[in-house]
């Protein structure tokens, strides 16, 4: 369902260009449609497996949560009610599916991909891993600071990636449509030094520590679009990368010597990365 949804919607409708157009029933939006449907008809048969099983008690997940919330408010009687209705815990549902783990997915593909194309970054990053968290415990949130180039490899990933809209700057008239070309600003010449050539030293200052990033630099939006969840996917792209690079290896698959597993990469809003296999060994 999300590689349908990121080639359907990734690159827009025709009614995106021409709004005029929402009003004919399109085969992209009929396909755009029935992709909702069968999307919130998988959230609707969670929620109801969670009606079903849970009976109370300490919530053991984010759906029993909201019930157990819900639930408590019903119990004290408040006017807080109207903020966790039946349709509040489903958009929830959807919104943390989709925009909480399914680009975090995406993301980890992409820098996979990515790093098989460039090894010499790969071997840097899991080298200060190794050196500053070892393999004896699991990469925390305390060992951000100590870990730049890492944090600066994501960042180039997601940089490169650009698969979020972003907004900013100007004065825009109300209703107007805006498209904003993510390409122009984070492969900008004047905000950074070769743009097109992958490099975690965009993100590195002098000394080798993460610098202040560029205003070009919006792969989570900004101002009042700006996504909620800013701050909880960084950390957690973060925690999953020092992990992956901690404990694996990726490189090209016999036969696969000359591809470039990073193809097409941003080519695309929601870009989804190519199938290729791929060689993984453990690291001791």
């Amino acid at each position: 369902m999300a590689t349908d949804g990121a080639e359907l919607l990734g690159n827009g409708l025709v009614a995106d260009y021409i709004p005029a157009l929402k009003h004919i029933p399109t085969s992209g939006q009929r396909k755009a449609k029935k992709l909702i449907k069968d999307f919130f008809n998988l959230i609707d048969n969670e929620l109801q497996e969670h009606r079903e099983q849970y009976k109370g008690g300490e919530p053991k997940d984010l759906v029993e949560m909201l019930f157990h919330a819900r639930q408590e408010i019903i119990n004290e009687g408040t006017d807080d009610i109207s903020m966790v209705t039946e349709t509040h815990i489903r958009q929830t549902v959807a919104d943390i599916f989709s925009a909480g783990s399914d680009t975090t997915i995406l993301t980890m593909h992409w820098s996979i991909g990515t790093l098989i194309e460039f090894p010499e970054v790969q071997e840097k990053v899991a080298e200060e891993v190794d050196r500053v968290v070892g393999r004896g415990r699991l990469p925390g949130i305390s060992d951000r600071d100590s870990l730049p180039y890492t944090v600066a490899a994501l960042y180039e990933v997601m940089s490169s990636l650009y698969f979020i809209f972003g907004t900013g700057g100007y004065l825009i008239p109300k209703d107007t449509w805006v498209l904003v070309n993510l390409y122009s600003m984070h492969f900008d010449e004047t905000l950074w030094d070769e743009p097109q050539k992958f490099n975690p030293q965009h993100f590195l200052d002098d000394s080798g520590e993460v610098r202040l990033h560029p205003e070009g630099f919006l792969p989570f939006s900004t101002g009042r679009r700006v996504c909620l969840g800013e701050s909880v996917a960084k950390a957690e792209l973060f925690l999953l990368f020092a992990w992956l690079f901690q404990h694996y290896r990726f490189s090209k698959a016999p036969g696969f010597e000359n591809t470039n597993y990073a193809e097409g990469l941003g080519l695309a809003t929601g870009n989804m990365p190519q199938d290729y296999p791929v060689v993984v060994e453990k690291r001791f």
